[in-house]
């Protein structure tokens, strides 16, 4: 595997390494944890899942989207480069699920911890608590084409190709059933916390 990194070989497609994508995704995240502060404050977390509370149908997509692009942007920008950069990579992992078996909540489990303050997480560890941010980073990878395109930062990430013109992002926005996106479990909760998100990415969106 680091004979084929250093190479510039995209490993998300090597079948023989399917078995460590778990590994590998969370190892390039570790260094986040080296951060002088976490990408996300306590704050941050509460306002993304504010977004995802809005995501009770498809149609609530388009707000669901505009919600999350606003938080992205109230984010430090040396934080949000980082943090459109690593959503870059994992949705070009997830894009070779029947390869690597990396679906958007595989890969939050893996590298959501790294997103969120230790100290915060340790304060209020409980179930439902780790499971929103994992929810959060499901819904931030899955919907990664729609929310990060429109950012500078998304100038310097390494697969260009899921950025979508204004074109692509606006006939979405107008249709969003066109995503034919299926499997995802819509927020029917009154308590943002609660939520719960799973996405599927499919061809409608390559």
């Amino acid at each position: 595997m680091k004979s084929d990194i250093h190479k510039k070989i995209d490993i998300t497609q090597n079948k023989k390494f399917a078995s460590d994508m778990y590994c590998f995704s969370s190892i390039i995240t570790s260094f986040l944890k080296d951060l002088p502060s976490p990408i996300f404050s306590y704050s941050d977390r509460n306002m993304f899942l504010s977004a995802i509370s809005q995501f009770k149908e498809i149609n609530d997509l388009p707000k669901t989207v505009t919600a999350l692009t606003l938080a992205i942007r109230r984010i430090d920008p040396i934080k949000r480069r980082y943090l459109i950069f690593m959503l870059n990579l994992y949705y070009s992992i997830t894009q070779q699920q029947e390869i690597n078996k990396m679906d958007f909540n595989k890969l939050s489990i893996c590298v959501a911890p790294s997103f969120f303050s230790q100290e915060i997480t340790y304060m209020i560890t409980t179930e439902k608590n780790i499971q929103s941010e994992i929810q959060i980073m499901t819904l931030l990878i899955g919907l990664y084409p729609l929310i990060c395109s429109g950012f500078e930062e998304s100038k310097n990430v390494l697969e260009q190709k899921y950025n979508l013109t204004p074109q692509q992002l606006s006939d979405y926005m107008k249709n969003p059933s066109s995503y034919l996106i299926k499997g995802i479990k819509f927020n029917t909760s009154k308590q943002p916390s609660n939520s719960s998100v799973s996405l599927r990415r499919t061809k409608s969106m390559a």
